[in-house]
């Protein structure tokens, strides 16, 4: 898991940077891979939710798109927006064989992304503001 997961009401989205990827028949593939991929992992409610940090590894089933937008130019393009931030696929976990995995050695920016996210987490749980939103986006 790279960057920031958001986690609303029963949706979970986060980045993966991918390690592998099998199609639906079990075959590796090796060409056209995504090196990181946006993920939204929806459920029926927020108590039936894994958690899910920065840094973690997970094996997970999901359905995979080409990121697409319509074209708006007086718009924002999200489609830009996303390769921009290096993001070569979006999709969603489905039902399958989705399990935490070890985690192995960071690297220094996983480093820096988990620094953000416990900074995040810290923010929110100890700020009885109603805008600790807004408190923790300021700080990150």
């Amino acid at each position: 898991i790279s960057g920031l997961p958001k986690k609303e009401s029963k949706q979970l989205r986060f980045w993966l940077d991918v390690e592998s990827l099998r199609d639906h028949q079990g075959n590796e593939i090796q060409y056209n891979k995504p090196a990181r991929v946006q993920l939204s992992w929806y459920f029926r409610s927020q108590d039936s939710m894994p958690k899910i940090e920065t840094g973690d590894r997970w094996q997970l089933s999901v359905k995979l798109h080409r990121p697409r937008s319509f074209v708006n130019p007086a718009g924002f393009d999200y489609q830009l927006w996303l390769l921009r931030k290096a993001i070569g696929a979006t999709g969603y976990v489905i039902k399958g064989d989705n399990r935490p995995l070890q985690k192995d050695k960071q690297n220094f920016s996983d480093a820096i992304e988990i620094w953000r996210y416990q900074l995040q987490r810290w923010v929110i749980q100890s700020s009885d503001s109603p805008h600790e939103g807004i408190l923790a986006a300021l700080l990150i």
